[in-house]
């Protein structure tokens, strides 16, 4: 019996000092496990002609995400035709040409602005605006008189400006015969036939242009013909690229 129990004692001090060595002895077993590891995995890697991931994630092997931008290219002006750019040029001169002038209600507000600019000088442009509609509401017709014939007198002499300045500017294409014919009668055939509607109207105008005699018709193409020549001799670049419009008979 005593010897028994001298053996269990020798068993349980044998286990403590076993426990108290195992953490040690599995990081040992570890670290031999992954010196073994590495270099096993790096040369299978090699063998293989590929990387491994120690060599993958090393900070050497790391390189920056590159940044791809989309290049857009430039939009491609599309080049205008001769007709296109003469049009297009004449829009340019008309913009040049003389400005409208102002309507009456703007030239009472920039005369009663001093005013209003005098009475709330803290006040700020939207304020002063509605100031002056408020007070162009309030003004009688008589009241308001002066400004519409300044604007009346300004009106008359940007018609007379513009006129001249258009009457200068390059000549449009003539228009064909029959164009010239549909515009002149037009206003007329409509106030005989207020009922009709265009299509009707249209063809009233082709029955009208076919009774004509052949001596009005060359009259409309020799005035076609002569506007025609003016036009080339403003634009000879274009002459040999228009065809002449098809003239009905």
């Amino acid at each position: 019996m005593f010897n028994s129990f001298l053996t269990q004692i020798g068993q349980r001090s044998m286990n403590n000092v076993l426990n108290t060595f195992q953490p040690a002895a599995h990081s040992v077993s570890a670290a031999v496990g992954n010196a073994i590891t590495q270099p096993a995995q790096r040369y299978f890697h090699a063998a293989m002609n590929t990387p491994s991931m120690l060599d993958l994630t090393h900070p050497a092997m790391v390189q920056p995400t590159p940044h791809f931008q989309l290049q857009v290219p430039p939009p491609v002006a599309k080049k205008m035709s001769a007709s296109q750019s003469r049009i297009e040029k004449r829009k340019q001169l008309k913009k040049q040409g003389p400005k409208r002038p102002s309507s009456a209600y703007f030239l009472f507000s920039m005369a009663a602005r001093e005013d209003l600019v005098r009475q709330y000088p803290d006040a700020k442009v939207p304020e002063l605006s509605k100031l002056a509609s408020a007070k162009w509401k309030e003004m009688t017709d008589e009241e308001k008189r002066p400004y519409h014939d300044k604007f009346k007198i300004n009106w008359e002499k940007y018609r007379v400006a513009r006129k001249e300045y258009e009457s200068n500017l390059p000549p449009k294409r003539p228009s064909g015969p029959f164009i010239q014919f549909t515009q002149e009668v037009r206003p007329k055939i409509i106030s005989e036939n207020p009922e009709k509607d265009l299509i009707e109207i249209t063809k009233l105008i082709g029955e009208k242009w076919r009774s004509l005699s052949q001596t009005d018709k060359q009259a409309y193409t020799d005035t076609y013909k002569r506007k025609l020549k003016e036009w080339e001799e403003q634009y000879p670049e274009e002459s040999n690229l228009v065809d002449a419009p098809k003239i009905e008979s």
